[in-house]
């Protein structure tokens, strides 16, 4: 057994302990760190820890990243020490802590039931070894045993562009926003430039006025493959000219996601449509073509001028030739081109160099940008623009250990009076790299430094995003007030600069975090509009989690018809992804939609191949929604024993970040189950890890739950004072938030037991609060026919009756309700 700090690691028993305390981990963080341990005599390279963590070659070095960022915070080996795994730049890790060998037995063995309830004990509960078999049998998928991380994955920072990894506080799954999804939707960015603001507006052209911004189309060419990255290059360099004399431009990381699909010749409702997303007044579209080693780019306005405006630029190099272009278009739009500073040979060679790897990157083209960044000479990569670009290379890459040692190292090197708005931004992509490695420290440290500089300058788009980064940790942080605050100066901010994008974020952010305060009135509309703002923008993932959001409001609100009509939508953002774990993700929230309607058989279908293909990958991320959405689905097709199998799985997901809704029903449908089987001494261990969950948590939903839990098995063992007690304070409990969802689950078990003690007059006041809900939700209907049905009030008890058998679809009531009382 190795001992090291405040752990003992067993190889013999693969069990990891924390001061006397089981640490559940997934098997691939157990192996990566055994295996770190065991080498630790020299430095192990990422080929060989990928082939000894995955059996394989053909593995991304972005997962093993994921990965040992994973373990580093398992083991406390988080921020800028690495005490324990140190990086090996351009090579690997190496385990770097000090080892003790001890004695096999030395260690004191708790079980998970007997041992202190911390988040990961809680998390597997007594159900770490859960069988697997009842979903795998039901669906036929490969019988997997399923690893159980103990920490969240790391991922990138800023506010709400939901793709990269998602995160944050009432999460399902990755397609649920929540808290530190306010960073992913932020972090996620479609393209590079969206997380780094690669843009052709650096600072925001003198009293620009958003409205009245030209854009530039990514330009077309009459070129060889080689040239490819010209359209995005000369676009950017044209930008910079327009800007550079004053003329407001919609930034590039804007174009490129508005523009994604239009067509070589756009007719003028698709022009239309592109000035409503970004806010420009004028378009303008340029070619370039090369005769005789001598270059031509043309640019006209085909939008916002008439008539419209046209000129030429020819030189020897593309570049050149577009610069002249955009200069002289700058002086028909009103405007006096900025001086050109005399640059030497190097220095213009260093331009070229950085536009054709920054339009590459941007591209999604990062082996190809690698290779023009390693034609600089030594000279060029001193410049602070060379270091920037090549640490935006490593994060896009997911190379988070190079890029914050580049960036770290640049931040150090550019002053704060000489180069306030380049240190800014090298802080802001720093702050990417600090929430990649789940360092909010490092990250609200980076956004003070990057407003302090941007404040007061001419800089909206810097100082957007480190306001969006410090809105960030306030979400994380639940601090809901300060990420309002900092989320409405961001969104100013991006407005100055003529950054729709930005603002369309910064607007996902707010809505979100409404959501997670349950202020559904306020959220559900602005989630309509954040998620219509990123449609135009063609940011599928962005708008696939707010999709899912405005689900899980409706549910919440015990409406499922009205998620019923996202449906068609989800299923057509899934047919968009490139993603497999997001697909999947997307069809486990349309098959939660219809099981809620009552839709089992296309739910299963929906579920089996998601089910599989999820649990296939073993993407951690992904775990906890595939095993709810199960277990709901056994649930509602009467499979008692697969939707308890289920739900423990759930359980020992990682749920760090899950909030309290969709745990507390995981934990309800395993404690009802062991009632149902009369498994009474089995039902404290669920109460009590429930109980330690609620308090963690501590917010009204989570204790409400857990009291109803009290109630429930209060009821089961005969506790008659114990349970009306546990009830009451259920009902209150529910009552602080007013979320349908809450109060319709704590009513129905509270009246159905009243019921069941033949105090109907008190159940009838309970069932009478939640009536208004019968007439869209399945419970809410059960409920009524329950109470009419032990009133004996026939002609209400029919109709009632003929109210849920509309609601409840391919679901079974039970015979008990049918029979006429």
């Amino acid at each position: 057994m190795y001992q090291f700090e405040r752990f003992r690691l067993s190889r013999e028993t693969r069990e990891l302990w924390r001061e006397g305390e089981r640490v559940v981990v997934s098997s691939r963080v157990f192996d990566c760190l055994l295996w770190l341990i065991e080498h630790r005599d020299r430095a192990v390279g990422r080929d060989e820890l990928i082939g000894a963590i995955w059996g394989k070659a053909d593995v991304a070095d972005n997962l093993l990243a994921q990965l040992v960022v994973r373990v580093r915070r398992v083991i406390s080996d988080t921020g800028d020490q690495q005490r324990m795994i140190r990086t090996v730049a351009g090579f690997g890790y190496r385990w770097v802590g000090a080892i003790e060998l001890v004695a096999t037995g030395a260690h004191e063995s708790v079980g998970a039931e007997a041992a202190p309830v911390d988040q990961d004990t809680m998390r597997a509960d007594e159900s770490s070894g859960v069988a697997r078999e009842s979903a795998a049998a039901i669906f036929a998928v490969p019988q997997v045993e399923l690893s159980v991380p103990s920490a969240a994955p790391a991922q990138p920072a800023s506010t709400v562009e939901v793709a990269r990894r998602a995160h944050a506080s009432s999460r399902r799954w990755t397609m649920r926003a929540t808290v530190g999804m306010l960073v992913c939707i932020v972090a996620a960015w479609v393209v590079l430039g969206e997380r780094f603001g690669v843009s052709s507006s650096k600072t925001a052209a003198p009293n620009a006025v958003p409205t009245t911004a030209a854009m530039v189309l990514p330009v077309a060419l009459d070129a060889g493959p080689d040239d490819s990255w010209m359209r995005l290059g000369l676009m950017s360099v044209i930008g910079e000219r327009l800007h550079d004399a004053g003329q407001a431009v919609v930034p590039v990381d804007n174009v490129v996601a508005a523009s994604r699909d239009l067509a070589a010749a756009p007719a003028a409702s698709e022009l239309d449509e592109l000035a409503r997303t970004t806010g420009a007044a004028v378009i303008l579209q340029a070619r370039a073509n090369q005769a005789g080693g001598h270059w031509a780019v043309s640019l006209r306005t085909i939008r916002g001028r008439e008539p419209g405006l046209s000129v030429d630029g020819s030189a020897d190099d593309a570049l050149t030739a577009a610069r002249i272009a955009g200069d002289r278009m700058a002086v028909l739009l009103g405007f006096s081109p900025a001086a050109q500073t005399g640059r030497s040979a190097s220095e213009r060679e260093l331009a070229v160099l950085l536009k054709q790897a920054e339009a590459l990157t941007l591209s999604g083209r990062s082996a190809a940008a690698r290779v023009v960044l390693q034609g600089a000479t030594a000279e060029q990569r001193k410049s602070p623009e060379f270091r920037y670009q090549a640490a935006v290379l490593e994060f896009s890459t997911d190379h988070f250990d190079q890029a914050q040692t580049a960036l770290e190292s640049l931040v150090q090197d550019l002053s704060p009076e000489g180069s306030p708005v380049m240190r800014a931004r090298a802080l802001n992509a720093l702050g990417s790299v600090f929430y990649t490695q789940g360092d909010k420290a490092g990250l609200i440290r980076v956004s003070n430094a990057a407003i302090a500089l941007t404040s007061n300058r001419n800089a909206p788009e810097e100082l957007g995003r480190a306001l969006e980064g410090r809105a960030t940790v306030a979400g994380l942080k639940r601090d809901w007030d300060a990420a309002l605050a900092d989320f409405a100066q961001a969104r100013i901010a991006f407005e100055i600069a003529g950054d729709r994008l930005g603002a369309a974020r910064i607007d996902a952010g707010i809505a979100i975090t409404q959501s997670l305060r349950d202020r559904f009135s306020v959220a559900l509309p602005m989630l309509e509009t954040a998620a219509a703002q990123m449609a135009a923008f063609h940011s599928v993932g962005v708008e696939a989690i707010l999709r899912a959001d405005q689900v899980a409001i409706w549910l919440a609100l015990a409406n499922p018809k009205a998620a019923l009509r996202i449906e068609t939508r989800l299923h057509e953002l899934a047919a968009q992804t490139a993603s497999p774990g997001q697909r999947n993700s997307l069809d486990l929230t349309r098959a939660e939609i219809l099981i809620a309607n009552g839709q089992l058989g296309a739910a299963g279908l929906l579920l089996q191949p998601a089910y599989a293909e999820t649990l296939k990958a073993g993407d951690e991320a992904y775990l906890f929604g595939m095993h709810y959405v199960a277990a709901l689905y056994a649930l509602n097709t009467g499979n008692r024993a697969m939707a308890e199998q289920e739900a423990g799985a759930a359980l020992a997901s990682r749920m760090d970040d899950a909030g309290a809704r969709d745990p507390a029903r995981m934990w309800l449908i395993r404690l009802r189950a062991r009632i149902a089987d009369e498994q009474i001494a089995a039902l404290d261990p669920i109460v009590a890890a429930m109980e330690v969950w609620a308090a963690k948590d501590d917010t009204p939903v989570a204790r409400a739950y857990a009291a109803l839990a009290v109630a429930e098995r209060a009821v089961a063992v005969g506790d008659h004072a114990a349970a009306e007690s546990a009830y009451e304070q259920a009902t209150q409990l529910a009552g602080e938030r007013e979320v349908p969802a809450d109060t319709l689950a704590v009513a129905s078990s509270y009246a159905s037991w009243l019921m069941g003690e033949g105090d109907l007059d008190r159940a009838g006041r309970i069932v009478g609060r939640v009536a208004g809900w019968a007439d869209d939700d399945y419970e809410a209907a059960l409920l009524q026919v329950r109470f009419y049905h032990a009133l004996k009030q026939q002609a209400a008890w029919k109709s009632a009756l003929d109210n849920a058998r509309r609601l409840a679809g391919e679901r079974v009531i039970s015979a008990d309700l049918l029979t006429p009382p």
